[in-house]
């Protein structure tokens, strides 16, 4: 998709949210612009998205080449939006924006960048519903083999 289409009102809100000074609207823009409709998760639940993973750190880096000296941070979190456009619908609502300024004040600070899975053993949604399903009617069949067979 070339230029902005949908997303020029997203990145207009963007622009007045409360938090927009921490905000680097030229990513932002380039991330948006190169949509290509598959979902993503962000490296951080509403319009489709959910929490992935969050992991407490337990120790120092074991392995770090050429990086940065340990920032000290002590929690990590991805959560998975469907689409680029939930991300911006959940981004720009008011009462999300309202109450960023309490995040802004309570974690001293915080990155956000887009990834797509590359390799995962998680499953997505969809699969987890129909593999619960498919269990449930399972155990439930074998439920009733059993009663049939104790009759």
């Amino acid at each position: 998709m070339s230029g902005l289409g949908h997303f020029g009102a997203y990145m207009a809100l963007a622009a007045k949210a409360p938090a927009a000074e921490h905000t680097d609207t030229a990513t932002l823009r380039a991330f948006l612009e190169a949509d290509d409709g598959r979902e993503f998760v962000l490296v951080l639940v509403a319009h489709g998205g959910h929490p992935i993973v969050a992991v407490r750190k337990v120790g120092g880096y074991i392995d770090a080449w050429n990086t940065p000296v340990d920032p000290g941070w002590t929690i990590a979190s991805m959560v998975r939006y469907r689409s680029r456009r939930d991300l911006m619908q959940l981004a720009t609502d008011p009462s999300f924006t309202q109450a960023y300024v309490f995040k802004a004040a309570a974690v001293a600070e915080t990155f956000s960048f887009p990834s797509q899975v590359v390799s995962s053993m998680a499953l997505r949604p969809r699969v987890a519903v129909a593999l619960s399903l498919a269990l449930c009617a399972a155990i439930a069949h074998l439920a009733s083999l059993l009663l049939q067979s104790c009759k």
